[in-house]
C-alpha cells in the first residue's frame, strides 16, 4: 500500500534471532509509556504482556541498547556489525541452498515456528524448486 508504515507486527515470515556479545544489564521492561501512535490493539497487547513478562531490570541478549546520552553508541555499533557479519551472514550463506533452507525452518533455526503457515510455505517452495531443478537436470541429461 502506498504510504503505509511497515510495523514490526507485520513482519516477513522469516527472522533470525541474533545475540549480542555486550553486557548491558539495564533493560527495564515497560519503563516508559506507550507511544501515542500505537493502535489501541497494541496498547492492550502491551498491557497484557506486563502480566506475563519478567519485570525486573535485566539484560536482553537479543536487544542492543543505546544509552540516552549516546555514550555507548560506538561499542554497540561495533558489536552489532560483528554479529551481523559473523553469525547473520553465515546463515544467509546457508539459506541460498533450498535443502538447507528447508532444514533450517523445520529445525526451528529460523522464526517462525516450524509448523506455521509461513514456514510451510517456504518448505513447499523449496521442495518445488528442488523438483524443478531435478526435472531440468534430467531433461538436460537426455539431450
Amino acid at each position: 500500500m502506498a504510504g503505509s508504515v511497515h510495523n514490526n507486527w507485520h513482519c516477513d515470515p522469516l527472522r533470525l534471532l541474533l545475540h549480542k556479545n555486550l553486557s548491558q544489564p539495564w533493560f527495564e521492561p515497560f519503563a516508559g509509556p506507550p507511544k501515542s501512535s500505537l493502535p489501541q490493539s497494541m496498547v492492550l497487547h502491551r498491557e497484557g504482556l506486563k502480566h506475563v513478562i519478567r519485570r525486573d531490570v535485566h539484560d536482553r541478549a537479543d536487544i542492543w541498547f543505546i544509552k540516552e546520552d549516546g555514550s555507548n553508541f560506538g561499542e554497540v555499533i561495533e558489536d552489532l556489525l560483528g554479529v551481523i557479519t559473523g553469525e547473520g551472514f553465515r546463515v544467509l550463506d546457508q539459506f541460498v541452498d533450498p535443502n538447507e533452507a528447508s532444514r533450517m525452518v523445520r529445525s526451528d533455526r529460523l522464526m517462525p515456528r516450524p509448523d506455521s503457515p509461513g514456514a510451510n510455505e517456504l518448505v513447499s517452495a523449496a521442495r518445488s524448486f528442488i523438483a524443478e531443478q531435478a526435472r531440468s537436470d534430467h531433461l538436460s541429461a537426455e539431450r
